[in-house]
């Protein structure tokens, strides 16, 4: 139950976000031209500097120790997340079949 109430909000979250970027998408289209040229600029003169936030993320993923994490994690994610979206599909499914064929049964019987 938890789990369907986060994904409902967060599909509801996500669209509103969609419609809000949508409508105001033609104002912003200047200024994103313009933090692409400032971004492109910042690229062109600092290679050194990307270089060393590389080597520091590189390291960092390295340090993490992946073969220790336990599988939980994935456990959890797919009984939390995607195995409630999957039945609730399944269940959606199944319920337009039977107001399908309930509807049927109410025009035979007219």
């Amino acid at each position: 139950m938890t789990t369907k109430h986060i994904i409902r909000y967060t599909t509801l979250f996500l669209y509103a976000l969609h419609e809000f970027w949508k409508d105001i998408d033609d104002e912003l289209d200047p200024l994103q031209r313009l933090l692409w040229k400032l971004w492109e600029s910042w690229l062109v003169y600092s290679p050194e500097a990307l270089d060393q936030v590389g080597a520091i993320g590189w390291w960092v993923v390295c340090k993490i120790p992946w073969k220790s994490m336990p599988p939980v994690m994935l456990t959890v994610a797919q009984t939390s997340v995607a195995l409630p979206w999957a039945l609730n599909h399944v269940e959606d499914f199944f319920r337009r079949a039977a107001h399908v064929l309930v509807g049927r049964d109410d025009i035979a019987s007219e």
